[in-house]
């Protein structure tokens, strides 16, 4: 990207926790969850939103910012 010489600001988020319940929602059957072992670092939407906004007005990076929980959280599937 930096070789068009156009300025840039990336940011990068994981999951939002405000989709958390919606995904657990999609891939429930009955009183099932059926999901794959997986680690999340969910963050608030609010915080993804703060970031970008300062990307938007302050002076370009030429990287990538990454964005994630404090806390890793981890998903395993019941036995």
């Amino acid at each position: 990207m930096s070789a068009t010489g156009v300025p840039y600001s990336i940011v990068r988020a994981t999951q939002f926790f405000e989709f958390i319940a919606p995904v657990m929602d999609m891939t429930t059957e009955g009183t099932e969850v059926h999901l794959p072992s997986l680690r999340l670092r969910p963050v608030a939407s609010a915080d993804v939103a703060a970031a970008v906004a300062d990307a938007a007005v302050g002076e370009p990076s030429y990287g990538v910012r990454d964005i994630a929980g404090p806390e890793v959280e981890r998903a395993r599937p019941a036995r």
